[in-house]
């Protein structure tokens, strides 16, 4: 693993050398997946909104399927973004679960993001109270 020293210094640590496993593969995958959906999704160009959803959602199988807890968060996130652009209603549960997600892995940036946006969704609803 990788461990800061001091600023600006890391040791570097390589565990026992082993072959690919599936789980190894699913994270490839997701991290893969994910990448390009956050590529492809444009903010201001609704076109690319479902298309990164599809993307999203494997990438969130894929990262389920390897056990990787962050990258399921940071997922999880994307995805409910993506759907409030959407105008979906499953976006506020989803940003809640990123809220959880994000809590649970220690992810601050992702918990700030995922509070931004079920936030903002509430704002949106007129849910001022909640918000």
């Amino acid at each position: 693993g990788v461990k800061p020293t001091s600023a600006g210094a890391y040791r570097l640590r390589l565990d026992a050398r082993r072959p690919a496993t599936a789980a190894d593969r699913a994270a490839v995958e997701g991290h893969r997946a994910f990448a390009r959906a956050r590529k492809l999704r444009d903010p201001g160009k609704a076109a690319t909104w479902p298309e990164a959803v599809e993307g999203f959602t494997i990438a969130l199988a894929r990262f389920t399927e390897a056990g990787d807890a962050t990258g399921v968060a940071k997922t999880t996130l994307e995805l409910g973004i993506t759907e409030n652009y959407l105008s979906k209603p499953e976006a506020l549960e989803r940003g809640r679960a990123a809220v959880q997600l994000a809590r649970e892995t220690g992810e601050q940036g992702a918990l700030a993001r995922a509070l931004r946006l079920v936030g903002n969704i509430l704002v949106g609803r007129g849910d001022y109270p909640a918000a």
